[in-house]
């Protein structure tokens, strides 16, 4: 069922007026209801909260070939942190990194005539190799998309071409 942001508040105001006949209702209404006001309480902080989803994005050129996949789908930043570190673990296997001795760009003290470099930030891992970025570079990356705040079923349009 899908309830446009106009029925979801009439809806609330509808269950919170009744509170006036509260101490009319009988033991096990009360009681009810109660449990009512909780879960709508409890259902708009949750659709308020999950206004954002985040996709985590999985890219990679090697040898001029390139592979483009999604890692993960999140809809709290803790659980799109967790799929991002496994595929940036994963990346870091697959390219064997601790034997191509990658620098990382922030770090000034680190040789600069190493050919692999990396940047690691919290939404981001770039791993390229200098003067071949076009062609080897490897990218895990944390987008963030707002949801719509109705909560309608969204229809599909045909659309002239």
């Amino acid at each position: 069922m899908f309830i446009n942001e106009e029925q979801w508040e009439k809806l609330q105001k509808y269950i919170f007026s009744l509170n006036w006949m509260e101490q009319f209702m009988g033991e096990d209404i009360r009681l009810q209801y109660q449990k009512m006001k909780n879960y709508v309480s409890e259902l708009d902080r949750k659709l308020k909260k999950s206004s954002k989803i985040y996709v985590i994005t999985n890219n990679a050129i090697v040898d001029d070939e390139i592979d483009y996949s999604i890692a993960g789908v999140a809809t709290n930043k803790e659980d799109a942190k967790k799929i991002f570190n496994e595929a940036v673990r994963n990346v870091k296997i697959d390219i064997d990194f601790k034997n191509i001795h990658a620098i990382n760009v922030t770090n000034k003290n680190e040789e600069p005539d190493e050919r692999w470099h990396y940047i690691k930030k919290d939404n981001i891992f770039e791993l390229y190799l200098e003067g071949e970025y076009n062609s080897n570079n490897f990218s895990v990356c944390i987008k963030e998309f707002d949801l719509p705040k109705n909560r309608e079923k969204l229809k599909y349009q045909d659309r002239e071409l």
